[in-house]
């Protein structure tokens, strides 16, 4: 019962962490981690999404729909054709501006000089929220028209997220098979360069083989599933080596009784922090764990059985 409660509660978390949301409508434009100004020569002709950054629609400047912005304010002397909705920012209205729909800025504040025109309803305040009359979101449309723009703030955290979900995906590998992991973890104690060079050459033959069957189009999926293969051999390389290092740090800290899973959450989670490490350290770091996992992975037979190397012969 606790196995069963504890993969539920995994497989929730991993549909959160690959399920972020996304707001969009069919052709609209999507900025992610920056902030956006727009111009007269440079005009948005449908809805704009911004997340995490100030827009900024100077004189002449036009939005074709809707402007929604979250986590950022909002400066307009041009024109939108549409409503401005500003999740918990500001939205100033300059001389000049005009706004076709409505303007709203739940838990933000609007404020308008004398000569900008707002031809629907100005909101503000918490308040807004639980307004009939909120201005309505760009809704959820066809993916292949979405246009996506990303700032390097979201870079770092679309990298941090996709780490966060290895570490999830190594825990239920070892809520799901545990013997098979602590046996692709003693393939690592007892042949570590051997599993490093087995893990090193696998890789290289899997982007290269990947790479080829992608060119090649008809064959493009058997590529993919390459790729996927590999991955799914260091998931469970990485659940054997956040098993040794989880361990190790909990019985330093004086902890002597915990479970397989909060060892690898543990361990895991500290060896994909050290990738962040600067210069080229990170990076290196990153293709040892890699190597480690998945050549270790490979010779236990997927965890079937610990790989144990030859002994040397004795000397003449």
């Amino acid at each position: 019962m606790k196995r069963l409660t504890v993969v539920c509660i995994l497989a929730l978390a991993l549909v959160m962490v690959a399920g972020l949301p996304v707001f969009a409508q069919g052709g609209a434009q999507i900025v992610v981690g920056r902030n956006v100004t727009i111009t007269a020569a440079a005009p948005v002709t449908s809805d704009l999404v911004v997340l995490g950054g100030n827009v900024d629609i100077l004189f002449g400047g036009v939005v074709g729909g809707n402007l929604t912005v979250f986590g950022g304010n909002v400066t307009c002397a041009g024109t939108v054709r549409g409503n401005i909705v500003a999740f918990g920012g500001d939205v100033t209205l300059k001389t000049g501006a005009l706004v076709e729909g409505d303007v709203a800025a739940p838990g933000g504040t609007v404020t308008s000089e004398a000569l900008a025109t707002v031809r629907g309803q100005v909101r503000s305040g918490w308040h807004a929220f639980g307004g009939f009359d909120l201005p309505a979101l760009p809704s959820v449309g066809r993916p292949w028209e979405w246009q996506w723009q990303r700032g390097g703030a979201w870079d770092t955290l679309g990298g941090f997220f996709g780490k966060l979900l290895s570490v999830l995906v190594a825990v239920l590998a070892v809520v799901l098979f545990p013997d098979r992991v602590r046996k692709v973890r003693q393939t690592v104690l007892a042949a570590p360069w051997a599993s490093l060079g087995v893990g090193i050459l696998a890789l290289v033959a899997a982007g290269v083989i990947g790479l080829v069957l992608l060119i090649t189009i008809c064959l493009a999926i058997l590529g993919a599933l390459v790729w996927v293969a590999v991955w799914a051999l260091g998931m469970l390389g990485l659940a054997a080596l956040g098993m040794e290092v989880g361990e190790r740090i909990l019985r330093g800290f004086g902890a002597q009784a915990f479970t397989p899973a909060v060892a690898v959450l543990m361990g895991a989670f500290v060896l994909l922090m050290l990738t962040y490490l600067p210069c080229c350290i990170g990076a290196l770091i990153y293709l040892a764990i890699a190597s480690l996992a998945v050549g270790a992975a490979i010779l236990s037979r997927l965890g079937a059985e610990p790989y144990l190397p030859r002994p040397a012969a004795p000397a003449a």
